[in-house]
């Protein structure tokens, strides 16, 4: 039976437009991330990832493109979480393209 106890921590970042606030759990020295919530008003840019979440749900095979750039880029930059994030941007906006070329994707 484990019987460490974890070392919490939480972190907001408001700005004008959005709060992000991250709860990181630490175990034994190992960091696992707990959640990372994004709040912003609708007309703000990050609901686009609603619809790149969609579209990944609705797309397998896009999804497993995107699932196998995550392993690859979470391996590359372990310790590096700008360019681990940066890594996706182009795969991203390539799906957010793809759906403004699909005339039943109607949420863009």
């Amino acid at each position: 039976v484990d019987n460490a106890v974890p070392t919490w921590t939480c972190q907001v970042f408001p700005s004008p437009n959005s709060l992000l606030i991250l709860k990181d759990q630490y175990l034994e020295g190992k960091k696992e991330q707990i959640f990372h919530i994004h709040m912003c008003p609708k007309e703000n840019i990050m609901w686009k990832q609603i619809d790149f979440r969609d579209y990944l749900n609705a797309s397998e095979e896009r999804a497993k493109k995107y699932e196998n750039l995550k392993l690859e880029l979470a391996s590359k930059y372990k310790n590096d979480r700008g360019a681990y994030i940066l890594g996706k941007t182009e795969f991203i906006n390539e799906t957010l393209e793809l759906l403004k070329e699909n005339p039943a994707y109607d949420k863009l």
